[in-house]
């Protein structure tokens, strides 16, 4: 069961390491631009719902030298927009880290915080 109660799906042997997904579009103007994210969305919610971890791997496609090469190198005819890392976390949950008390970032008053009173912080 995941953490909403829900029965996972029966888990499929998966690699040692995540599986990469490459998101393209046949052109690249705004509008494959914008299919393209809400592919992303689609993909990051099923994702989610298939209780799989998603990371977002997208150096790569930042430089268009390296995006071109990974087009190529895939066999891919469009143009790569999102590279991701997809696979099952690790069953032990992540230390928790430290948080800033919620006063230093919501206040009654207008205007910022005076200094002496942005420093709290909570472990």
């Amino acid at each position: 069961m995941d953490t909403a109660g829900r029965t996972r799906p029966d888990r499929v042997p998966m690699p040692a390491g995540p599986d990469l997904l490459l998101l393209s579009t046949a052109g690249d103007e705004p509008a494959d631009w914008l299919m393209a994210g809400r592919a992303l969305a689609t993909v990051l919610l099923v994702a989610t719902r298939l209780g799989l971890g998603v990371m977002l791997v997208n150096q790569p496609i930042d430089a268009e030298d390296t995006r071109r090469d990974l087009g190529r190198a895939t066999g891919i005819a469009g143009h790569p927009q999102a590279l991701l890392a997809v696979g099952y976390a690790l069953e032990r949950p992540a230390p928790q880290t430290s948080r800033r008390a919620v006063d230093t970032y919501f206040t009654n008053r207008r205007g910022p915080l005076p200094a002496d009173e942005r420093r709290g912080t909570t472990a």
